[in-house]
């Protein structure tokens, strides 16, 4: 009995781990994958996923609630200011598109189209992604100038599947070794304060 409660609470801490690195290292591969430079989110992962674990698998039962609540935080933290980063960054790169009826580029700007990265929706003759008229670019880049959460939301679904897939899949996986961990260790079913192998 007591080696299947250690198997769990092992599984559990493990979980732990993996459901805080999911975003770095998603971010990592994708960098890697484009050419770049996947160290620093593959060290940020390998950091979170080592560190929690091991404060999980170290704590009493009580403390392995908080870690566990702890996990949950700081995912949801990186994703909402990642993702918002990355909304924000879709919508200046939209408003630098040419319109699509008229093919004229903004004046002054350089049209932006990210490498590796593939645009769904309307395109020039050249190839080139273009925005339609009634998204009114020109008036939406002197209004919000960094771009806004709200249009960088509707590029991300509508033009940047990758993004979207971002967006998805790490949380969907996050969450759901983020709750197996939190079956596991109510499966345990240790008083909240009890001591783990002889420690408080």
């Amino acid at each position: 009995m007591a080696a299947k409660r250690s198997l769990l609470i092992r599984i559990a801490a493990v979980s732990v781990g993996l459901g805080v690195a999911v975003l770095p290292w998603w971010d990592a591969v994708a960098a890697m994958r484009s050419g770049g430079s996947g160290t620093a989110p593959l060290l940020v992962g390998a950091l979170l996923c080592v560190n929690l674990s091991f404060v999980f698998l170290r704590g009493t039962w009580g403390r392995r609630w908080l870690t566990l609540a702890a996990a949950a935080v700081v995912f949801l933290l990186h994703s909402a200011i990642s993702m918002g980063s990355t909304m924000l960054e879709r919508s200046r790169i939209a408003d630098t598109w040419p319109t699509c009826e008229t093919g004229h580029a903004p004046a002054g700007v350089q049209a932006v189209v990210p490498p590796d990265t593939h645009i769904d929706g309307p395109r020039l003759r050249t190839g080139e992604p273009c925005a339609p008229a009634s998204e009114e670019r020109e008036l939406h880049r002197r209004q919000w100038p960094g771009g806004d959460l709200g249009d960088g939301f509707r590029q991300v679904i509508g033009r940047f599947p990758g993004d979207l897939k971002r967006m998805l899949l790490p949380p969907m996986i996050a969450t759901f070794l983020l709750a197996l961990a939190g079956v596991l260790l109510a499966k345990d079913g240790a008083p909240f304060d009890a001591p783990v192998n002889g420690r408080r």
